[in-house]
């Protein structure tokens, strides 16, 4: 897996769901014990999510991980969306563990996606690698999904599958599941154009 950056030196969090994406960067960062770490992981109260808590709680305890976990602080405010609520009770709990630097497991194809949706909305943008905010890092950026599903397939990673993120009525799987492929069918290089801009961003942000 392409890694951006390189990874803190200092004591850091993992903010990880226990799906196949921040499980593949964990594992990763698993394999060289200098790395000094501890998960945050954040539960949005739905059907699939006391699955995943219990893998993750399991997981850290099995390999003497420090863990918090994280819930809503509040309810859902009337014409909220269930996306809109959950971002901001996530970003939230990340704000309030910004002691460290958070690494996150964003990849290419997110990448991909979020410039599909910004653009059908007039303001094409990529995932910014950092958020100085919370303090967040997101060293998988230039790493396409295919490498990732390749790397936990090759060293048998385990994860859980949020079964939400099937259902195409949520604009966002929509663009995974249906409008990917085919924007792919028309560049087969957009992924590729996408990396290259990522990591221009990210020479650029060196640089300043």
């Amino acid at each position: 897996m392409k890694i951006l950056g390189g990874i803190p030196k200092s004591r850091f969090w993992v903010a990880c769901s226990g799906g196949s994406d921040s499980m593949a960067l964990v594992d990763l960062l698993l394999r060289y014990p200098k790395n000094r770490f501890g998960i945050l992981h954040f539960n949005h109260g739905t059907e699939c999510c006391g699955e995943a808590e219990d893998f993750v709680r399991d997981f850290c305890g099995e390999h003497g991980i420090e863990l918090v976990v994280g819930r809503a602080g509040r309810t859902r405010r009337s014409g909220e969306s269930c996306e809109e609520w959950w971002r901001d009770m996530r970003y939230a709990f990340l704000e309030a563990h910004a002691d460290r630097p958070i690494l996150m497991a964003h990849h290419l194809n997110d990448v991909a996606e979020t410039w599909i949706m910004t653009s059908l909305h007039g303001r094409p943008r990529l995932i910014p690698y950092s958020n100085p905010r919370y303090r967040l890092i997101r060293p998988m950026l230039a790493t396409p999904k295919a490498d990732i599903e390749e790397w936990n397939r090759v060293h048998g990673v385990k994860w859980v599958l949020d079964r939400s993120n099937l259902d195409t009525s949520i604009p966002r799987n929509m663009v995974r599941h249906e409008i990917m492929s085919r924007a792919l069918a028309v560049n087969p290089g957009f992924l590729t154009t996408l990396r290259k801009k990522v990591e221009a961003e990210y020479q650029a942000e060196r640089e300043v």
